[in-house]
């Protein structure tokens, strides 16, 4: 259903956009100035994603709802039967995610200058693999948005290696694919050894 519906959306704003590029520079000179502005030495940029990251793990940590997301993630049948709202949270999630990638879009706007109908296509690839990288299961119920952030900053910073030593964009890519597999191996080797733990445990009992 996800990538139906970036498919969708994505033939939908082509159709809409066509080929035409929007400009920073036909917005106010506020907009422009936001991608470039600092505040007490600190990019503005990296200071609201480490607002949004410390929010939103505190989130994940400490309130009831976000907690809920852990349960869902794991089992959402047992959550349902355990009493949790599953399709007002899960619907709740994807509400906040939406909102946070439309500020991700207006501050990439800002700071690169000009977007269009293709800008971020193919992103969704590095995306996931900072996720992976970062510890997020792609089964549900483990991960962190500090962890995925940090995937993200791995993952930045291996690319900027590989461009630096004159890698092919095409292996760096392929680089990125290996490290998604890697990790989705080695958690679930670590679930699997988890579970075999847990199931000794209770057969000592």
């Amino acid at each position: 259903i996800t990538l139906g519906t970036l498919y969708v959306f994505r033939g939908g704003l082509n159709w809409w956009a066509g080929s035409t590029q929007y400009f920073a520079g036909d917005r106010p000179q506020a907009f422009g100035d936001l991608g470039v502005a600092t505040i007490a030495g600190f990019p503005l940029l990296t200071l609201l994603a480490v607002i949004v990251i410390v929010i939103v793990s505190l989130y994940q940590r400490y309130a009831r709802s976000g907690r809920d997301l852990y349960a869902i993630g794991s089992d959402r049948a047992a959550a349902a039967v355990y009493g949790i709202p599953v399709a007002k949270r899960v619907f709740a999630a994807f509400v906040a995610n939406g909102a946070l990638v439309g500020l991700g879009g207006v501050l990439y706007a800002s700071r690169f200058n000009s977007v269009g109908a293709t800008t971020g296509a193919g992103m969704e690839l590095d995306i996931v693999a900072a996720c992976v990288v970062g510890g997020v299961a792609m089964t549900g119920g483990v991960g962190t948005a500090y962890g995925a952030a940090i995937g993200a900053l791995l993952l930045t910073t291996m690319t900027s290696a590989l461009t630096a030593v004159g890698v092919d964009k095409f292996w760096q890519k392929a680089v990125v694919g290996a490290l998604i597999l890697i990790a989705i191996v080695v958690d679930r080797v670590s679930s699997m050894r988890r579970h075999e733990a847990l199931r000794k445990k209770g057969g000592d009992r």
